[in-house]
């Protein structure tokens, strides 16, 4: 604001005005009667009318600055409201998104009462990776172990790889290193689910499975449990070996979208794999 003061732009403002107010006075006081006066007269009254807007220009002007602090303050408390609403958001979408987890452990826990779980939320993904491998928040101290298996409400996401004392690591079910019993839930054949890389697969089937089958858990080895929803058949092949069939999936579950998972930390007839 000093500089506007001190700018030429300010002076020659003031220089106007005092010009202009002079010549209202001038042409308001005196009665032209000669030739010079009345042209003196005539020049006053386009003068008037640029002194009139020249004063509802810089009348505006101060206004908006006396003003100003009030339009500031104004503007303040609106930055706080949306900020007040933005955190609102956040909490909302939290509250629905663990009503979401605790909807989907119950339901999984009528279904299965033996099942114990601990819930773990991703803090981290492996750059690497992708999708296929991430971290929890949870590890040893939470009894989660290694080869425990990670799933949603929706179906199977992977299997703990390692667990340190409050992490722990994530192989998904897309993972090449990734591999589970299944079968066709439609047909009973037995297979093996393995990771590509970017989805996963179903390999040994001895039948071929229909397009949108389910492929479903088998429970083989005892560290899984029969009947966890792994994906559905995309497209299939028969092997190089001329007796098996392999068939692509999708996954049921969409992995870049996890935020939250549960860690299977126990369940009737679990055992370790050799």
């Amino acid at each position: 604001m000093k500089q506007f003061f001190r700018s030429g732009g300010f002076k020659v403002i003031v220089i106007m005005l005092v010009i202009l107010g002079g010549v209202c006075v001038y042409s308001a006081a005196a009665t032209p009667v000669t030739p010079a006066e009345q042209a003196i007269a005539a020049l006053a009254v386009p003068l008037q009318r640029q002194s009139t807007a020249l004063t509802q220009t810089v009348t505006g002007f101060w206004n908006r600055l006396f003003h100003y602090g009030e339009l500031e303050e104004n503007f303040r408390e609106v930055e706080q409201e949306r900020d007040e609403l933005k955190r609102k958001l956040v909490e909302y979408e939290e509250l629905k998104r663990s009503n979401l987890q605790l909807k989907g452990i119950l339901g999984i826990k009528e279904e299965h009462p033996d099942y114990t779980f601990e819930e773990a939320s991703i803090i981290s993904r492996d750059p690497e990776w992708g999708d296929n491998r991430f971290t929890i928040n949870k590890g040893t101290r939470q009894d989660v172990q290694e080869r425990d298996m990670v799933l949603v409400a929706g179906g199977l996401v992977g299997r703990v790889e390692k667990a340190g004392a409050n992490y722990a690591v994530v192989t998904a079910l897309t993972d090449p290193n990734f591999q589970v019993g299944a079968y066709d839930n439609s047909t009973n054949y037995l297979g093996v689910v393995s990771g590509n890389g970017d989805s996963c697969e179903i390999r040994y089937l001895t039948q071929e499975p229909e397009e949108g089958a389910l492929i479903v858990t088998s429970g083989a080895g005892g560290n899984c449990p029969r009947g966890l929803l792994i994906g559905s058949v995309k497209k299939s092949e028969k092997q190089k070996s001329g007796t098996t069939y392999a068939a692509s999936l999708e996954p049921v579950i969409d992995l870049s979208r996890l935020t939250d998972v549960m860690v299977l930390t126990g369940f009737d007839g679990q055992k370790e794999e050799p």
